[in-house]
């Protein structure tokens, strides 16, 4: 980044490239495995105590297992930490993002690589109360109980641990969501997480933010970036695609996730580290066939090759399931409430809503509008955030 008098000007120092793939699938799930093993063993370097975050699900278990297998060739044990909400075993509700819960898959798998293990679970009361304070540590309105959880989590973690590793961007860079092979998710000439593009600005006033002015640029810059994604000549339609996917959730999805872990985390003095995010990985399987990550129709399936003999089986083809949310009904009723109140205030949050609109949202079905675990109650919670954020700052408009 280069500043001036009057200008701000951004330069890349790295960019991903296109080249054709001369690897053959053994090869290339070698490879992939040594990179992994590589990657974790340097990011395990640390003077202070280091766990690891572990879900359950393919990704933190990966990394995990190696950290365990490394550190107990040296006589040390690994401690790793799982993440549950108060009431969730009684009120999960599966869905196309989020069809397991996985609780009993991290426990299973901490007692079979003999981690020293810790379930944390996040109070609901404690999760609507960080909401505003998320937002603030975040600098925006950002993924609401998806970030105070997080940070509630991070806050106990570093109790007695001051570095942690996460498997984020394992998503971006393997193929695992579902724009990767849905190809209607991707030809809908907008950003394929965002399923409606309008669920949050038409609770506005359209005299205010214009919604079809903002849909029209975010679109055209959509494309502008699709059309500078680096593509080889010839090349199929499937591999296309999957460039194109890549490109969109390193640059958009990636980033948005790995700001939401790092703000929690430093606002709480844990460092979180993520292995997934070498750069040589990413430059590695970018040049490789889809068909290599999508083997038998299974997403992410080179790195389950590459974690055969690692992972017990029950981990190694399990379904892809993300960061888990609450789905406890209390905590809907929670940010309700404060949400009623907000709404009887005199203040820049009201004066841009429509409260008709929210109103009527509230009301409405609870489905799932950004990425995979936002929907009604994440909403409402978004609501609350953008309301602290105004307030806070304090933001001025002239309306």
């Amino acid at each position: 980044m280069m500043l001036s008098s009057d200008c701000v000007q951004f330069d890349f120092y790295w960019s991903l490239t296109a080249s054709a793939c001369t690897d053959d699938l053994a090869t290339a799930t070698a490879h992939v495995r040594y990179l992994l093993h590589d990657a974790v063993r340097r990011q395990l370097r640390s003077d202070v105590p280091l766990c690891t975050f572990l879900s359950g699900g393919l990704d933190s278990s990966v990394l995990t297992a190696i950290a365990a297998r490394t550190l107990a060739d040296e006589g040390k044990t690994l401690s790793t930490y799982s993440f549950e909400y108060e009431g969730n075993a009684e009120n999960f509700q599966a869905s196309l993002f989020q069809p397991q819960g996985d609780d009993l898959y991290a426990r299973r798998l901490a007692a079979d690589l003999e981690t020293d293990h810790t379930v944390l679970i996040a109070p609901t009361q404690a999760v609507a109360d960080l909401l505003e304070e998320a937002a603030i540590y975040r600098d925006l309105p950002g993924q609401a109980d998806i970030d105070s959880s997080l940070l509630w989590y991070c806050r106990r973690v570093k109790q007695r641990h001051t570095v942690a590793i996460s498997g984020e961007c394992s998503d971006e860079i393997f193929g695992g969501y579902p724009w990767f092979y849905r190809p209607e998710m991707l030809s809908r000439d907008f950003f394929p997480w965002l399923h409606d593009p309008r669920a949050r600005i038409k609770l506005f006033r359209t005299d205010v933010v214009r919604p079809e002015e903002g849909f029209a640029y975010l679109s055209r810059h959509y494309r502008s970036f699709l059309a500078g994604c680096p593509v080889m000549e010839g090349e199929s339609d499937e591999d296309r695609r999957a460039r194109l996917a890549t490109c969109l959730s390193v640059r958009y999805f990636m980033q948005n996730l790995l700001s939401r872990k790092d703000r929690m985390s430093m606002a709480t003095a844990l460092e979180v580290r993520v292995p997934f995010a070498d750069h040589r990985i990413l430059e590695y399987l970018y040049n490789l066939p889809w068909q290599y990550k999508f083997r038998n129709g299974v997403e992410k399936s080179l790195l389950r090759d590459a974690a055969e003999g690692l992972l017990p089986d029950y981990i190694l083809h399990r379904k892809k399931s993300p960061y888990p949310k609450t789905h406890n009904p209390a905590y809907e009723q929670i940010i309700r409430a404060k949400l009623v109140e907000k709404l009887q205030e005199d203040s820049l949050f009201t004066a841009l809503i429509d409260r008709k609109a929210v109103q009527a949202f509230m009301d409405g079905e609870s489905t799932t509008w950004f990425g995979q675990l936002m929907a009604r109650p994440q909403m409402i919670a978004w609501l609350l955030q953008l309301s602290a954020w105004l307030q806070h700052y304090p933001v001025e408009i002239s309306l």
